[in-house]
Formats: structure tokens, sequence, C-alpha cells
């Protein structure tokens, strides 16, 4: 059994969370762009749905960054 000095507090920010948001910023902007590109391919409406794919990527993804810097910082 794990002493209480051996538990991390849950409170205190994790640097490791930063990294997992930055890396999801850029997967979440891939996928999201990627899919929009093949949609528009099916659909013949390039570019519009790859942008919007985009769009939505960057600022889901900001607002999570944004989000687990300010738990951070």
């Amino acid at each position: 059994m794990p002493k209480p000095d051996d538990v991390r507090d849950s409170r205190k920010p994790n640097p490791l969370a930063l990294l997992g948001a930055g890396v999801e910023l850029g997967g979440v902007v891939a996928l999201l762009t990627l899919g929009g590109w093949w949609l528009d391919g099916k659909a013949g409406t390039e570019p519009w749905l790859m942008l919007s794919g985009a769009g939505i990527g960057i600022v889901g993804g900001l607002y999570n960054l944004w989000r687990q810097g300010k738990r951070f910082f």
C-alpha cells in the first residue's frame, strides 16, 4: 500500500498535460483537415469542407490548450 508521500497530488499542475494537449491539437487539426479533404473529394466542394475542418480543429484544439495551460500556470 503506498504511503501518502508517494501519491501524487492531483491538484498540482502536470507539465506532461501540456505536452498531451499540444499533441492533441496537432492530431485534431490533422484529422479534421483530412476528413474535410476526403469529403470535399466526394461532394466536389473543394476546398470549403477542408478549410472548415481545419478551422474547427484549430479553434477546438486551441481552446483545449488554453484550458490546460490555465490550469498549469
